[in-house]
């Protein structure tokens, strides 16, 4: 027979098992490609509503996480996810610089490119939402990462990992960056043009040179890059 203590247990436990499960997330950690020059590290921090589950589950993450490798073989360079942390709840709305700032200023760390994923994130130019931004920490210029919203494209991850490597916003035509208006072509057919490779690999060269980002296929060419671990409300 079922103890009434059980049968608490059972109601107040989530379906599915815990919705902030890393596991999940981390199972998305691909070995580093052959073909590619350079491995880096994404430290994910993910956000989570009122009823403590994510945000974004697995599949959305793993749709933009395989867009930005796409786009970045073309400078032989590929993402793996290194470790999970999920953010407090007060942290599932962004609405300004402040609380941009907050997001990264005591999480950042050498090593990773940082990624974090909210329910809203508000232009702190102008009334309304964004999708993504690439973010200076403003006491500390050299601290940057990129923030997405839940409801941002999967090209968006790739778009403002082109800022973080130095690309601004231009018209070319038939570029991730291009936000002039003159280009028709869906986001999902455009890429880093000639003109901006260059570019993108020199910042590249300069965070690793800095020590800014560790590249995992030099410390570790023989093994694929295994993750770092989780970790919950920092």
């Amino acid at each position: 027979m079922t103890t009434p203590i059980l049968i608490l247990l059972l109601a107040l436990a989530p379906p599915g098992g815990d919705p902030q499960d890393p596991a999940a997330y981390l199972a998305l950690a691909t070995p580093c490609p052959e073909e590619a020059a350079h491995c880096l590290g994404l430290a994910l921090f993910m956000a989570v509503d009122e009823d403590h589950a994510p945000v974004r589950d697995t599949a959305w993450v793993k749709e933009r996480l395989a867009e930005a490798n796409r786009l970045f073989a073309v400078v032989a360079t590929h993402f793996i996810l290194t470790d999970v942390t999920f953010l407090p709840p007060e942290h599932t709305t962004v609405h300004s610089k402040g609380d941009r700032d907050r997001l990264g200023h005591d999480r950042w760390r050498k090593g990773p490119v940082h990624w974090f994923v909210v329910a809203r994130l508000d232009n702190v130019d102008e009334a309304g939402e964004i999708y993504g931004v690439h973010w200076r920490d403003r006491k500390a210029t050299h601290h940057r990462w990129v923030i997405l919203s839940k409801i941002s494209w999967p090209s968006t991850l790739p778009h403002e990992l082109g800022h973080f490597f130095g690309l601004g916003h231009n018209a070319i035509m038939g570029s991730i960056m291009n936000t002039a208006g003159n280009d028709n072509s869906r986001m999902s057919t455009r890429g880093f043009t000639e003109t901006e490779l260059p570019v993108i690999r020199k910042h590249l060269k300069r965070k690793l040179k800095k020590g800014e980002l560790k590249d995992l296929k030099a410390t570790t060419p023989a093994q694929p890059a295994r993750p770092l671990g989780a970790r919950s409300g920092l």
